[in-house]
């Protein structure tokens, strides 16, 4: 079975652990693009693509 967090800290310790602090840096301006191009985030970004709601927490009115 895949792992996220696992593989996430493996990336962590082989790619981005000889940058030192610089790769806080880098994870900052993802983290700012994701903002900019994404202002619902990642799960709006999904869920407008694809039509997906996992837990759909609204109301539907009712023609009476």
């Amino acid at each position: 079975m895949f792992d996220a967090e696992g593989a996430a800290s493996r990336l962590n310790s082989v790619l981005l652990a000889g940058l030192g602090a610089v790769y806080l840096m880098i994870l900052g301006c993802i983290a700012i693009l994701v903002m900019l191009m994404a202002p619902k985030g990642i799960w709006g970004l999904v869920n407008q693509r694809f039509s997906l709601s996992l837990f759909p927490i609204g109301y539907r009115v009712k023609d009476v």
